[in-house]
């Protein structure tokens, strides 16, 4: 049997998580927390695509929408919700970081 990535032990996590960084460029600092995060994200990620995509109903792009909202708010992203009636809520987040030289926008 396989076990789902959400139930794995928290043993499992930490000791991944307690591996020495000896990566030392960006990519592979980050690929190193991602792959000790793994179990994590892909719960996360789950999670997040059970929330039903249709369009028309705006009940549920609504939770979805504060969903995405209170997940950046609990990584520390200024975050909220833009809406104007008629329309489906717009997710708007802001990282701001200490001596950042360049604005990275994402739209998805």
């Amino acid at each position: 049997m396989r076990i789902p990535a959400c139930l794995l032990s928290a043993a499992v996590v930490l000791a991944l998580a307690a591996a020495p960084l000896a990566a030392q460029s960006g990519p592979e600092v980050a690929r190193a927390w991602r792959e000790a995060h793994e179990p994590a994200l892909v719960c996360d990620f789950a999670k997040l695509l059970s929330f039903p995509n249709v369009a028309r109903d705006s009940a549920d792009i609504r939770r979805t929408a504060a969903y995405i909202r209170d997940q950046l708010l609990a990584v520390g992203v200024a975050a909220e919700l833009l809406e104007v009636r008629g329309a489906p809520p717009v997710v708007h987040g802001t990282l701001t970081v200490p001596g950042a030289t360049r604005t990275l926008g994402l739209y998805v």
